[in-house]
This record gives C-alpha cells, structure tokens and sequence, in this order.
C-alpha cells in the first residue's frame, strides 16, 4: 500500500464495508499471463469471501491454473 495511513486494520470497519458493498473485483491470472479484472457480486461469512460463478469458465481456469488472486472493494 501506498499510503500506510490509508490501510485498514479494525476489522469492525472491515466488516462494515463487506456489510455495505454488494460488487468486488476479483483479480486473477489470464491464459495469457496478463492480468484480468472481473466485478462480481459476493457475500462473506466466517471470514470467508464468496462468489457466485458456474463451474467451468474463465474465472475458473485461471483460478486452477495460478491460485494467487486478489479481491477488492472500495466505497
């Protein structure tokens, strides 16, 4: 992070902003080795972040190809 006095730590904020924000993006890995940016819609519970996707496609696939990925959201 850029801007250390812009990172969020309290995880009651955290969670205010996962109660708040119904689209994320989820950054992954493409085919091609460029990365890719798909919005979506997602819930959480238990500390977990999840997304509805059918079970083939492009998210998929570059997700079983390299697990490393990142989600955002932003307010």
């Amino acid at each position: 992070m850029r801007s250390w006095k812009k990172e969020i730590k309290e995880k009651a904020v955290i969670l205010e902003l996962l109660n708040t924000c119904h689209v994320g993006r989820l950054g992954t890995t493409g085919k091609d080795g460029c990365p890719m940016i798909k919005p979506l819609n997602f819930a959480h519970y238990n500390e977990k972040i999840y997304f509805h996707t059918a079970k083939e496609g492009e998210k998929i696939e570059d997700i079983k190809r390299d697990n490393r990925v990142c989600f955002e959201i932003d307010q």
